[in-house]
């Protein structure tokens, strides 16, 4: 008996000296979270004060007590969007992730779905059943469907890439933009490219 307690009293002692470690790390993590904070929102005031936003935007941007640092990652296209034996298929950011500047990566993804969603309803049924349907596998449905999509999403992705590169670049780039942007803005031309890349791609009368 006396080593049953002997060891309850370890176990204790154990449980008491886990939960002081992992107060101390809270602790440790919740002062650097402070800490960049703190250097994130005189980074993001700064910012705003050298750009001569209102003041009371950056009077809400001084009263906020969490920023999140979010950088924008550019992916190339990726060789193929299924696995060879048919298994496994990708859509979506999953296959093609779009960088925000066209506003287009739930469009396509919709347009993604659409278009596997369709093929594979219309694969040759198995098991002895002779029904009619475009595809002969599985496979090849998602591959039909990756021909179908690929074209224009990398097109997007590109496209997007570029216009996010006019859009943040700084000094003389920044300079051209604001020049050129003012012009199509007032020939409709920016709305039209913003346009094109929202039609539909999905292999039908698009």
């Amino acid at each position: 008996d006396d080593d049953d307690e002997e060891e309850e009293e370890d176990d204790d002692d154990n449980a008491a000296a886990d939960d002081a470690a992992d107060a101390a790390a809270a602790d440790e993590r919740g002062r650097s979270n402070r800490a960049s904070n703190a250097i994130a929102r005189e980074e993001v005031i700064a910012t705003m004060e050298r750009y001569g936003m209102p003041r009371e935007a950056i009077d809400v941007a001084a009263s906020c007590e969490r920023f999140f640092d979010i950088g924008v990652h550019y992916h190339d296209p990726i060789p193929s969007w299924s696995d060879p034996t048919g298994s496994l298929v990708l859509a979506g950011d999953a296959c093609h992730a779009m960088p925000p500047f066209l506003g287009q990566g739930a469009n396509q993804a919709f347009q993604d779905a659409y278009v596997l969603a369709r093929n594979l309803s219309a694969v040759r049924s198995s098991g002895g059943k002779s029904l009619s349907g475009a595809f002969e596998s599985v496979k090849a449905a998602m591959d039909a469907y990756e021909a179908t999509r690929k074209p224009s999403t990398t097109r997007i992705m590109q496209s997007s890439r570029v216009i996010g590169f006019v859009e943040t670049g700084s000094g003389p780039v920044a300079f051209v933009r604001d020049v050129a942007f003012a012009g199509l803005g007032a020939t409709g031309l920016v709305g039209k490219i913003f346009l094109q890349n929202a039609s539909l791609a999905i292999g039908e009368e698009d």
